[in-house]
């Protein structure tokens, strides 16, 4: 699976996610709904550094190997 696939796969399920979750805060009682977007929000930045720390973690793994091939 190439990175671009990679990325896009979690984007889309980042954004099936939200949707879920989404619903569910709607139904929550309106005075932990602020707190539950949050929570959401600090989530999703979570998930999104995780993301990048894992593609470049990849991009460094690729260029160490293409180095290490070339010796």
């Amino acid at each position: 699976m190439s990175m671009a696939n990679t990325v896009n796969t979690a984007i889309t399920g980042m954004q099936t996610i939200k949707s879920a979750t989404d619903d569910m805060i709607a139904l929550a009682p309106a005075d932990q709904q602020p707190f539950l977007r949050a929570q959401q929000k600090a989530d999703q930045e979570a998930k999104i550094t995780k993301l990048i720390t894992d593609l470049m973690d990849k991009l460094f793994k690729s260029g160490d190997a293409v180095l290490n091939n070339l010796k």
